[in-house]
């Protein structure tokens, strides 16, 4: 396994808990296709706390 790999696999465990709660977070908040704006910003948030620098797509609903 790769230095990426086991570093990715680390922070995957480490953060098991937050990702349930994002996952929650998005199902407890549905969204119709191409009008994700609220999840579009929820993980952009949840993206910059974890210190990356998301941008939003032109129309809102996609990240890079």
């Amino acid at each position: 396994m790769s230095v990426l790999s086991h570093a990715s696999a680390r922070w995957l465990s480490e953060h098991y808990d937050d990702l349930v709660g994002w996952r929650r977070h998005i199902h407890r908040h549905p969204e119709l296709g191409r009008q994700e704006f609220a999840t579009t910003q929820f993980v952009a948030s949840q993206l910059a706390d974890a210190g990356l620098n998301p941008k939003v797509l032109p129309g809102g609903t996609g990240l890079t």
